[in-house]
């Protein structure tokens, strides 16, 4: 291992055959991994599926896991090529890191807990060749005992506080809409299967540091749309994934399955950073006023609580994730005759 952390895949021979080997990978698959044991085998049997059908390499990023993730990883490196920065940099900084690894056309970005099949992958890497002006695809996610992941619309302060008032805030501030099988343009997708032009990544500088967790894709895919690059799903390619795996060995208070430290800062910040802190500041409260008010309603009515205002209370309030200074800045690939010329 080099003094950088980074592991880089050893020479030992793959079950590729002499024709995949010989095909040049236009992916780079990059994964970040914090604690996930449980589902690393399953994640990197996926994994290793589309990298022996010579579609893509990888590179996995651990955020310092105390569950023997690490070690586990060390056992692949014939294969794979292992960072390990060696602190939990959150999901954004992690992709990051992997990013500097990046050469190809199109990165994979993959979660530890999703899997994506060769000939899926294959139609996300056919439609960017064929839509030069999307920067970013995702397939339909299938998470077992629950409905497919939604395709989003953007958040804005409207949305936080019409969620607030449950039912009688008409669409009750919900952002999500079922994916249909279909191949359609949306604002944004969840961030466990995506895959985006390497020189798009360059040109946005990978995640914004910030995000240590939750919103990192929502702000990718908005400054995307700025660039004039647009984000689509393909309903009609599926993925799996387990959903939250990491967060699960966590504990800490959950706000609808995401650990509430983590999701209030990064909401504020992305209110903050995309309206203003005058708007996100009036959303806030806004938020906080009516979950009291509902709550108290709830009570009158003889209506059992939710736990929900409490836990909104001693959650942050009108705070951001610390600024991070040492950020270094997304190099341009290693093989740039290898990557994709900006549309």
């Amino acid at each position: 291992m080099g003094a950088d952390g980074v592991s880089p895949a050893q020479s030992e021979p793959t079950a590729m055959t002499v024709a995949q080997a010989s095909a040049t990978p236009r992916v780079t698959a990059v994964m970040v991994t914090y604690n996930s044991k449980a589902t690393l085998a399953r994640a990197l049997a996926g994994l290793r599926r589309v990298c022996d059908a010579g579609l893509c390499e990888a590179v996995v990023v651990d955020n310092a896991s105390s569950d023997g993730t690490a070690e586990a990883l060390r056992a692949e490196q014939s294969w794979l090529r292992v960072v390990t920065p060696g602190a939990n940099l959150g999901f954004g900084r992690g992709n990051n890191r992997g990013l500097v690894h990046a050469n190809r056309e199109y990165v994979l970005l993959i979660n530890p807990d999703a899997d994506l099949g060769p000939d899926a992958l294959r139609e996300m890497v056919a439609f960017l060749d064929a839509n030069p002006k999307v920067g970013i695809v995702g397939p339909a996610i299938r998470e077992p005992g629950h409905p497919d992941q939604p395709a989003f619309r953007f958040p804005t302060p409207g949305t936080v506080v019409r969620a607030a008032l449950g039912r009688f805030g008409g669409d009750r501030g919900q952002l999500g809409e079922p994916i249909e099988p279909r191949r359609y343009r949306v604002d944004w997708l969840c961030g466990a299967v995506l895959l985006v032009r390497r020189s798009l990544l360059q040109r946005l500088q990978g995640f914004d540091p910030r995000f240590f967790l939750y919103f990192e894709e929502t702000d990718l895919c908005r400054r995307a749309l700025a660039a004039g690059y647009e984000t689509w799903v393909l309903g009609d390619v599926v993925a799996g994934h387990l959903g939250g795996a990491s967060s699960r060995t966590v504990q800490r208070p959950m706000w609808d399955g995401c650990i509430a430290e983590h999701y209030f800062k990064s909401r504020y910040y992305y209110l903050t950073k995309h309206y203003g802190r005058l708007r996100a500041v009036a959303a806030e409260l806004g938020e906080l006023g009516l979950l009291t008010v509902v709550g108290a309603l709830r009570r009158v009515c003889g209506k059992p609580a939710k736990g929900r205002v409490k836990l909104r209370w001693t959650a942050p309030i009108l705070e951001m994730p610390d600024p991070i200074e040492d950020e270094p800045p997304l190099p341009e690939p290693a093989h740039p005759e290898e990557t994709a010329a900006e549309v």
